[in-house]
């Protein structure tokens, strides 16, 4: 039995089961992990930052009086912007 690999839509090859394959497959893996970690914190920063913007619109929105349909902040979803 062999360790198959190929990327970007090549035929896998079959590559005997080494000590050097093994390795080689780890560092590809771990590669691909690090490569995608960009995208993964941008997701993660946008998701923090809708957080923080909601907290502070309800407790801007109940330090004005205006009218709150939730009672805790994590519950709360801000209206999309309306113009005139």
């Amino acid at each position: 039995m062999g360790i198959t690999a190929g990327s970007r839509g090549e035929v896998p090859e079959k590559r005997p089961v080494t000590a050097n394959n093994i390795i080689i497959m780890l560092i590809i893996i771990v590669y691909h992990i690090i490569s995608a970690r960009q995208i993964l914190a941008k997701e993660q920063y946008i998701k923090r930052h809708d957080i923080v913007c909601a907290q502070l619109h309800f407790n801007i929105c109940k330090e004005t009086g205006a009218q709150v349909d939730k009672k805790h902040w994590y519950e709360h979803v801000p209206k999309s912007v309306e113009t005139s």
